[in-house]
């Protein structure tokens, strides 16, 4: 989806958004704020999102960030993205946080590029993050740009990561097992080479997976599966 396309779909939503906030701009800040912890007790997003928009309008623009989050949790993806991007024009104290959030809101929009750019953007704040290489690089894979998301895993694996990031997957015997994020590189590495028709290099990146990580159940499979192939 382009993102030129999101401000026409939002119409109608915040037309009848505006019409839920209309009956809560009459009450005062501290009634407005008690909502809102209350909906968020009773995990009612309708509510939450009323009383945020009205604290809002009060002036209360400290709750943006925060509404940008609840749009985001229940699946608004698009008002989430909207909210978002207005805030990072001021260039927030939050500016990561807001990223994180705007890869998200994209990719899940079907941005796909529009939410690679957000991860570089993350790459520029914290060049050694694992996490955000691993994000970009599956976003590329899925979204069959094998030489970029090799050029990315490439780029993950020479820097070391000092927050040893860890992911939870399944193991051989299907229970879950905690990975470093340095395995699901190798192995996202080695889809991409499958990809691209050089069975040797996906081997040896599969291989590298399971020094790391023996009981990756999804590396083990993958291994196979290049094997078969070079076989036929």
């Amino acid at each position: 989806m382009s993102l030129n396309k999101i401000h026409k779909a939002f119409f109608l939503v915040s037309m009848l958004t505006l019409i839920g906030c209309n009956s809560s701009t009459a009450q005062d800040i501290p009634t407005l704020q008690k909502q809102y912890k209350q909906a968020v007790q009773y995990a009612d997003g309708s509510a939450a999102t009323t009383a945020l928009l009205a604290l809002i309008v009060k002036g209360q623009t400290q709750y943006k960030d925060t509404l940008a989050l609840v749009y985001n949790r229940a699946g608004m993806f698009t008002q989430s993205y909207l909210v978002a991007k207005e805030l990072l024009e001021k260039d927030p104290a939050n500016k990561k946080e807001l990223l994180e959030l705007q890869a998200q809101n994209t990719s899940q929009l079907g941005a796909t590029q529009d939410a690679v750019g957000f991860k570089d953007q993350l790459l520029e704040i914290d060049a050694t993050s694992s996490w955000y290489h691993y994000q970009k690089s599956l976003l590329l894979l899925n979204a069959k740009k094998y030489e970029a998301c090799l050029e990315t895993t490439n780029e993950a694996l020479a820097v070391e990561d000092p927050k040893q990031m860890q992911l939870t997957v399944e193991g051989t015997l299907g229970e879950n097992i905690t990975i470093p994020v340095k395995a699901e590189l190798y192995n996202i590495k080695g889809l991409a080479h499958y990809q691209l028709k050089d069975n040797e290099a996906a081997k040896e990146a599969f291989n590298k997976a399971l020094a790391i990580a023996p009981e990756y159940k999804t590396a083990n499979l993958n291994l196979q599966a290049a094997g078969i192939q070079q076989s036929e």
